[in-house]
């Protein structure tokens, strides 16, 4: 009786057992299933991948960015290996127009010891099909991680995966271009030497640009949006250039930016215009890199939200949120009391400039009352040329497809004159030849004080 007993409890723990294990593959084939891409459904990327050192980019090795690596607790890039230094990003797609966007999502990043945990602030990827009749997932994730010393770093991942197999490889970029940017490869960047995967990534990587030199009436372009005879007060251009460790040649900027307002019967305006100087990065990084402009975010903010929050309010932006390829309106206007820091009162564009560049979208955000930014993604022509000094960069593109012109529309409650910043900053695509996915990389902001009242 004893051994009959012992047997029905040595079978019964081995179909206990099966059955577990048989719970186990149905959990994890439930897991694994693949996810459906299309028009209507998310997609889920997940990552988990491991701090790839034989991938890091060229020029970013140490040299020109040690301040900024020290800020995440990098000594020697040499030291790092792929063991306990990672990678994870948890966030929905959704798909909306030409992308699949999403934000909110969490990511950590370990890196030399330290743990970073972050929040996806604005994601941003395309999807294409292979021939293999698997999907190409690309794009960025913008977010801000925290150093060691709990100060901002602005960080963009620029990643690229197959969503079916999971083979992924992403660029971590933590800083500004000024400041010497820290580059983080992780994952096997194999698979992006497909050549169907380069070709794609390839011609995603093209921006158009036209070649500006000084204004010309054959190249006014109809408007869309007329706003000739209305006269907005040019409140001052403004630029940044200063690189870390590696100045760059004649003090050449790398981003200009202009800012007027309007102060209309209930709504006023400020126009924020910006440019990105190709000629000054081309210069820097021609050994090794194809450049091309990526994107550029137009800012207002209330200097003094406590002091002055009450007064003014930013109620909207034009353009607002956009997530499909279209061509921006164009602004037509004077700029009166044309102002110029250092130079000073210059006189008056008496041509209005015009702005109307194809892009493939806009995200605005308006957190609260007291500041707002829209940022373009890919905008065309957005390059101003190094023969055009940024004192001149309005003059300069009269009645050309140049830039990118944000609108902001605030209404005022008081008599009082209130401090506004407008910024510009613009993000450059570096692109080698051995990787074809591009490392983004933001600028510092130029900025403008000015009043309004």
């Amino acid at each position: 009786m004893k051994k009959n007993k012992r047997k029905f409890l040595i079978m019964g723990s081995r179909v206990l057992m099966a059955s577990i294990a048989s719970l186990s593959l149905v959990v994890n084939t439930a897991v694994a299933s693949p996810q459906i891409v299309d028009d209507v459904n998310p997609i889920i990327f997940e990552t988990s991948d491991s701090y790839n050192n034989n991938a890091i980019p060229p020029g970013f090795d140490g040299e020109d960015n040690i301040d900024s690596a020290a800020r995440i607790g990098i000594q020697n890039f040499s030291i790092l290996s792929r063991s306990n230094n990672s990678l994870s990003i948890n966030q929905e797609l959704k798909p909306s127009g030409d992308f699949y966007i999403g934000k909110g999502g969490t990511g950590t990043l370990t890196i030399a010891g330290n743990t970073f945990d972050f929040i996806i602030e604005d994601a941003s990827t395309k999807t294409a099909t292979l021939s293999s009749g698997n999907t190409l997932l690309w794009g960025t994730f913008e977010t801000t991680i925290k150093d060691i010393n709990e100060k901002n770093m602005v960080t963009t991942i620029s990643s690229a995966s197959i969503v079916e197999s999971g083979e992924r490889f992403s660029y971590v970029t933590m800083g500004t271009y000024e400041d010497g940017a820290v580059v983080l490869p992780f994952g096997d960047s194999d698979f992006l030497k497909d050549d169907e995967i380069t070709k794609i990534l390839l011609e995603d990587n093209e921006v158009q640009e036209e070649n500006i030199t000084t204004s010309d009436e054959s190249n006014t372009i109809n408007t869309i949006q007329e706003r000739k005879g209305l006269q907005f007060k040019h409140q001052g251009n403004a630029y940044s250039y200063k690189l870390q460790n590696n100045p760059v040649a004649n003090n050449w900027s790398t981003v200009v930016m202009a800012t007027s307002n309007r102060k209309g019967v209930e709504v006023g305006y400020t126009n924020i215009q910006i440019w990105g100087r190709l000629d000054t990065l081309n210069n820097h990084w021609k050994d090794f890199y194809k450049v091309y402009l990526n994107g550029a975010e137009a800012k207002l903010n209330v200097e003094d939200s406590n002091g002055y929050g009450q007064y003014l309010r930013i109620i909207s932006t034009t353009p607002g949120t956009i997530n499909e390829s279209y061509t921006m309106s164009t602004y037509s206007f004077e700029l009166i009391d044309y102002i110029v820091p250092g130079v000073g009162y210059v006189g008056k564009v008496l041509q209005a400039f015009s702005n109307g560049v194809t892009t493939s979208g806009t995200t605005s955000y308006r957190p609260s009352y007291d500041e707002a930014w829209v940022t373009f993604k890919k905008p065309a022509n957005l390059n101003l040329p190094n023969t055009i000094s940024w004192k001149n960069a309005n003059e300069a593109v009269n009645g050309k497809t140049s830039g990118i012109t944000a609108e902001f529309n605030w209404t005022l409650f008081t008599n009082k004159t209130v401090n506004l910043i407008s910024r510009g900053r613009v993000q450059y695509n570096m692109v080698n030849s051995e990787v074809p996915l591009g490392i983004k990389l933001w600028t510092n902001y130029a900025y403008v004080k000015h009043t309004v009242n």
